[in-house]
């Protein structure tokens, strides 16, 4: 992290805002081993392509003052309140929710947390630091089955529907297939 630009948080506690405000970290007392310099910058999503596409993305760096080593990891958990635009909320208020990206999952994890609708502040709680972004759960349902697939026999009139699950490469990038099928005209899976 840029210790020039970053705010100094020690073992007493203290708060980080970032991105005009509209991010705010506080941090409770003992939760650093050392202080650390902190700092939160956006995320354009032309930077990183794992951004869930809010627009919200942001990055919260940290390095030890004394060991100038990057802090990834935090003694206690600490809160994270990020301000939205209720106008570009696609959906309930009530269904934001804050994720992080995990590295080595390549994929997004939901924070424990909460809205306070009538503030419009996203809270969520982590021990440690990563990308950041607002996740909208209705955005799930982009991922949801659609009937694309579903077939019917004209001869027999029997219902086929196949849906295919997204699954992460192995180990030297191989990559299974697998999908979730359904026959009308089979009992059982006997075929």
């Amino acid at each position: 992290a840029d210790l020039e630009k970053a705010t100094v948080v020690d073992a007493r506690g203290g708060q980080v805002s970032g991105l005009a405000g509209r991010v705010i970290l506080d941090f409770p007392e003992g939760a650093l081993a050392e202080a650390a310099g902190i700092q939160i910058s956006a995320i354009e999503p032309q930077q990183n392509t794992s951004v869930l596409g809010s627009g919200q993305a942001f990055a919260v760096l940290a390095a030890g003052l004394d060991s100038q080593t990057t802090v990834r990891q935090f003694l206690k958990s600490f809160t994270i309140a990020v301000r939205y635009d209720p106008n570009a909320v696609l959906g309930d208020e009530q269904s934001l929710s804050l994720a992080y990206f995990d590295e080595t999952a390549q994929d997004w994890i939901p924070l424990p947390g909460w809205v306070d609708v009538d503030n419009h502040i996203l809270y969520g709680r982590s021990n440690h630091l990563s990308v950041f972004d607002v996740s909208i759960h209705t955005l799930d349902l982009a991922r949801l089955p659609t009937m694309k697939s579903f077939e019917t026999a004209l001869f027999t009139g029997a219902a086929a529907y196949s849906f295919p699950l997204a699954l992460p490469p192995g180990p030297g990038g191989l990559q299974p297939a697998l999908a979730l099928s359904y026959n009308s005209q089979l009992v059982d899976g006997a075929g």
